[in-house]
Parts: C-alpha cells; structure tokens; sequence
C-alpha cells in the first residue's frame, strides 16, 4: 500500500504528464506548464495547483495568460528576471513550491523555486503565479 506522500507524488507525475502532453505548443514554440505546491497553497487534498501556458498567441489554462505572458515576455522567459510587485503580504510563513516545465521560443526551461507564502509567490512572480 502506498503511503498518502507518495500516492500524491504518483498522481502529481500522472497529471503532469497528461497536461503537457495535451498543452498544445504554438507556432513560437512557446509551452510551459506551471505548478504550485505546499501548505500555504488552498488545493483539494493537498495537490498541487496546475496551469498551462501558451504564448504567441496567449493561451491555455492560466486565468490570465495574456498578462502572464506580457511579463515573461519583458523578461525574456527567464523567471530570474521578472521584475517583482511591490505589494505588501502577510509575514506568514506557509510555504509554496513553485516550478515551471516547458519551452519559452524553443528553449528549454525547467525553473522552481520556494516562496514563504501565496501572495509572497504571486507577488515575486508579477502574478505569473497568480492562479
């Protein structure tokens, strides 16, 4: 029998699978799929919160992927360079994990990083994580 961990982590790597195998690239070459994670993240039962974006043309499961793909595309694609909200959060500390998987014009990206709460990753995003 599986431990809950693990039988998360199992259906985490299933539906990642399934979401970028069925996120349609565009012409550019521009899909990533976006994840998030951790305590300070409201999802059913503790899954990770998932979108698909699709740039040139602005696309795929993101709330708001015309806006999500204006910042990448002010920095490059690299999640490094976004230049970050100033808006104030909370000091709690709830931590999520965040991580982006995919192609930015053809080139590869694979960034996570962890932030102290939602609004902390929301925020150091320009919202790209807002979802």
């Amino acid at each position: 029998m599986l431990s809950t961990s693990r039988t998360l982590a199992v259906l985490s790597a299933a539906a990642c699978t399934f979401v970028l195998a069925t996120a349609p690239a565009s012409a550019a070459g521009t899909a990533l799929f976006l994840s998030k994670q951790g305590p300070g993240v409201e999802s059913l039962i503790g899954l990770p919160k998932l979108a698909t974006l699709n740039c040139e043309p602005a696309s795929g499961s993101h709330p708001a992927y015309d806006d999500a793909c204006a910042v990448l595309a002010k920095a490059d694609g690299d999640f490094n360079r976004i230049e970050p909200l100033h808006r104030l959060c909370t000091l709690q500390y709830s931590p999520v994990n965040a991580a982006v998987h995919g192609t930015w014009r053809g080139r590869q990206i694979d960034w996570k990083a962890t932030f102290p709460n939602d609004c902390a990753t929301a925020s150091q995003t320009d919202m790209v994580f807002a979802f």
